[in-house]
C-alpha cells in the first residue's frame, strides 16, 4: 500500500521479531541488524512485539540492548526505509524508555483500540462462516456475555481470542456429537445421521469461558492439576 501511494520507494515488506534481529553470541547482532536494513532498503521492516528488544538477556548478555543501538544507527542512515514497531500500548512506553534515541526517532504513533463487545461477535461469525460452521443467535447472545467479560481480563487478546473460541467450539461440537451418538468420526459424513444444520451450526453449548474449558476438562478427565 505504502508502495502503491508512492511513500516508499519498493513493495519490499519484513514482518521480524526478536528472534530474526538479535544474534546468538557477543558481535552477532549488529551484522544482522545492518543486512536487514541493507536487503529491505526503501521498502517496509516491521517489527512485531518490538518490546522483547529490550527485556532481560539470559547470562547477562546484551544482545538485544546491541539490537536497539544498531537499529537506532540503521534509521539515521535509511531514511528512505519506513520501520514500524508494534506492540501492546505499555510495553511501548517501556521499549521507547529503553534508550534516548528511540523516541525522538519514531516521529508518529497509531494506537488501535480493541474491538468492541459487538465487534468481536461478528468476528467470530466471520471466521466460523470462513471455516464453514454457522453461529445460532442463541450463540451470538452467549458469546456477548462471554466477551464482555473476557475483554476486562489481563492480556486479553482480541481478534486472537475470538479465533481460539472458534477453535474450541469446533472441538466441542465434535465431542458432543461423538458422545451423543457413541459413533466414530466417519459417521459425521452421513447424512442419514446427521444433517448439514446440525453438523455444521454451532450453538451456545459450544462456547465457554476460557476458565470454563478448563474446569469442564478436568471433570471429563476425572482429575485437575
Amino acid at each position: 500500500m505504502l508502495a502503491n501511494e508512492g511513500i516508499t520507494q519498493n513493495s519490499r515488506f519484513a514482518e521480524l521479531s526478536r528472534s530474526n534481529i538479535v544474534g546468538q553470541y557477543v558481535g552477532a547482532t549488529a551484522p544482522k541488524v545492518r543486512e536487514i536494513f541493507r536487503k529491505y532498503a526503501g521498502g517496509v521492516i516491521f517489527i512485531d512485539e518490538s518490546y522483547s528488544l529490550c527485556d532481560g538477556d539470559h547470562n547477562g548478555n546484551n544482545y538485544g540492548e546491541e539490537a536497539i543501538n544498531e537499529i537506532i544507527v540503521c534509521l539515521e542512515n535509511h531514511p528512505e526505509t519506513v520501520v514500524i514497531f508494534a506492540g501492546y500500548p505499555d510495553r511501548m512506553e517501556e521499549f521507547l524508555e529503553s534508550n534516548p534515541g528511540l523516541r525522538s526517532r519514531i516521529p508518529y504513533r497509531v494506537v488501535f483500540e480493541d474491538y468492541t463487545t459487538d465487534e468481536l461477535v461478528e468476528i467470530t461469525k466471520v471466521i466460523a462462516n470462513e471455516q464453514g460452521y454457522i453461529i445460532s443467535d442463541s450463540a451470538a447472545e452467549k458469546l456477548s456475555v462471554i466477551y464482555e467479560t473476557a475483554r476486562a481480563q489481563k492480556g486479553f487478546g482480541n481478534g486472537r481470542y475470538a479465533r481460539n473460541m472458534v477453535e474450541a467450539a469446533v472441538r466441542a461440537k465434535g465431542i458432543t456429537l461423538g458422545v451423543m451418538e457413541n459413533q466414530d468420526m466417519s459417521s459425521f459424513m452421513n447424512p442419514d445421521l446427521y444433517a448439514d444444520d446440525i453438523l455444521f451450526s454451532l450453538d451456545e453449548c459450544c462456547f465457554v469461558l476460557d476458565q470454563e474449558v478448563k474446569q469442564e476438562h478436568c471433570r471429563k478427565i476425572g482429575f485437575c492439576g
